[in-house]
């Protein structure tokens, strides 16, 4: 990074971050019972708590970028984090961090394809959707992993439409992978942008566009640092991951499946 990147670089634009949260969680009934119960919820820290985001959920697509995250719960109550920088194209290094109470260690610095395979368990590749909210009429990101990018790429590669209409994130079936039960969200392609439409998503989409712009100069000049957005900007604990553990991680994704 140089004089005028580091002077002209722009914050994360995104105002909220979402993650699909599909496994079993802590739910207590109306007897005060506490039970644990398959459950499938766009899920947002609001600075001291999880809330849940109310769907169905509309939203316009406007750029996808990739990073890796992750949380290992650990017996003695606290866990290790995983997270790394955010690139824009798979030409990019990528750097990825261990953290937990000890402190931080780089675990793993190149190209995804290359380091990939070295990854420790609990470290997860994730697509970032910056995306425009009709209903806040700002911009927000969602944060996709495991089987809940697996079907946004399915949907993806059957609906070719998603920078031309709105997209709807619902609750989707309830799938069994091997001894794990979870919950994936549910993509479906609606109304077709109006020319007003059009007018606002392109000024949107501008802004972070510009912020991309700079994140990718920063990667390829050795600078990346970690995602300053998304998961790196939550207060990580093992209570905001619950039922993390419990949601299929599709192993299969590739680099060619992931639409930049």
């Amino acid at each position: 990074m140089g004089f005028s990147s580091f002077h002209n670089s722009s914050p994360n634009p995104a105002q909220r971050y979402y993650r699909w949260s599909g496994g079993e969680k802590k739910v207590t009934l109306e007897s005060g019972e506490t039970v644990k119960k398959l459950k499938g919820e766009l899920v947002y820290w609001d600075g001291e708590a999880m809330q849940s985001q109310p769907l169905p959920f509309t939203f316009c697509v406007l750029e996808q970028t990739s990073s890796v995250t992750g949380f290992a719960p650990r017996s003695a109550g606290d866990g290790v984090r995983y997270y790394s920088n955010e690139i824009t194209s798979f030409d990019e290094p990528i750097r990825v961090t261990r953290r937990d109470n000890s402190g931080s260690e780089v675990i793993a610095e190149g190209i995804y394809q290359s380091v990939k395979k070295n990854l420790p368990e609990g470290c997860k590749f994730q697509t970032n959707l910056y995306i425009y909210n009709p209903e806040s009429q700002r911009i927000e990101r969602i944060n996709l992993k495991g089987s809940a990018l697996s079907a946004f790429i399915n949907f993806g590669q059957k609906n070719k439409g998603i920078y031309e209409h709105v997209v709807t994130l619902d609750v989707g079936e309830e799938k069994t992978t091997g001894s794990v039960d979870y919950i994936e969200p549910k993509f479906t392609l609606g109304e077709k942008y109006t020319d007003e439409d059009m007018k606002v998503l392109s000024e949107q989409d501008q802004i972070v566009v510009e912020y991309l712009k700079g994140k990718r100069e920063a990667n390829l000049n050795g600078a990346s640092d970690i995602d300053a957005g998304g998961e790196g900007s939550i207060d990580q604990t093992p209570a905001q991951y619950e039922g993390e553990q419990s949601q299929a991680t599709d192993d299969s994704i590739t680099i060619e499946d992931v639409p930049f």
